[in-house]
């Protein structure tokens, strides 16, 4: 991977709920890493709660929702070649 990329994973596993304010956060630091052409983030193991927050927001269309590690390791791997 490309030193000046970053590729975050943010894990979920955890996680049954999170603020406006909190998804606000997220989504002003994706449309960062993106506009300035430095990575993404992608989500892992997002609960059912937590996946209906992102979906009514709609910013299902804007991050990638992976259930494991490696398929998230292996999509960074495509996006960035």
């Amino acid at each position: 991977m490309n030193d000046d990329h970053y590729n975050i994973i943010v894990d979920l596993l955890n996680v049954n709920f999170i603020s406006s304010s909190g998804m606000l956060n997220i989504v002003k630091h994706q449309h960062k890493l993106i506009r300035q052409n430095k990575g993404e983030s992608v989500f892992l193991h997002v609960p059912e709660l937590v996946n209906q927050s992102y979906e009514v927001a709609g910013f299902n269309t804007i991050f990638k929702f992976f259930q494991d590690f490696d398929s998230a390791k292996i999509d960074f791997s495509r996006s960035n070649k």
